[in-house]
């Protein structure tokens, strides 16, 4: 147990948001395994906005308090930024001749949201809100406390950053793009919780920068 204390690295605050993510990755698919299921669809998305909602409620004390229409601006803001950059590695993709395809995370969601009408909804939540909250609380805010020294820091950030991209990722299937872009955005995320550690507005730029990606992919 000594050893352990003396890790570096939270290692229980690891263990807790694995586990977490892990429970709300399993939740979920007992509805994509058959995403035509209605009462699947909505049993799942009522059990996740349980699961957002009393994450929201316990963090609410434990960020700075800021008028909501300035977390909007910055949600937005944060949203273009990433938006541009993101515009940017195309351009150096193809440039360099190589090729821009689409990840498997995005073609799957592509695929369940052309389902019914409630499957298309239940997605929307579970993508602009639900996945949001639960994912910055597992991959920002538990695996960064603030208390960390500011070696330990970089080195917390850079694993959790890994992590929630190669979450978001196939290596098997995805192209090289793929993998760099979710690198990108995990990279925007983690500096921009490391910036204040306001996990609110880190829910609420990873909400925008999600919604910005579903109104691009069927605009």
């Amino acid at each position: 147990m000594d050893k352990i204390k003396k890790f570096p690295l939270p290692i229980f605050n690891y263990i807790s948001a694995l586990t977490i993510f892990l429970t709300e990755q399993m939740i979920l698919l007992i509805w994509l395994n058959d995403p035509g299921n209605v009462i699947k669809a909505i049993l799942v998305s009522v059990v996740l906005s349980i699961l957002a909602i009393t994450i929201v409620v316990r963090l609410w004390n434990n960020a700075p308090k800021v008028k909501i229409w300035k977390r909007i601006r910055d949600g937005l803001a944060f949203a273009a930024l990433l938006g541009f950059s993101t515009i940017a590695l195309i351009f150096v993709f193809k440039a360099l001749g190589l090729t821009v395809g689409t990840s498997q995370n995005s073609a799957r969601i592509v695929s369940y949201l052309s389902h019914n009408l409630v499957a298309k909804i239940v997605m929307f939540i579970y993508i602009v809100f639900q996945a949001p909250i639960i994912e910055e609380l597992c991959f920002r805010y538990l695996m960064n406390p603030a208390t960390l020294t500011n070696k330990v820091k970089i080195g917390s950030a850079i694993l959790s950053t890994t992590l929630f991209a190669y979450a978001h990722i196939s290596t098997n299937t995805d192209n090289v793009y793929s993998m760099l872009s979710y690198f990108l955005i995990s990279t925007f995320l983690i500096l921009s919780f490391l910036r204040g550690y306001d996990i609110k507005q880190n829910m609420i730029n990873h909400s925008f920068w999600n919604l910005f990606t579903i109104l691009i992919t069927f605009l």
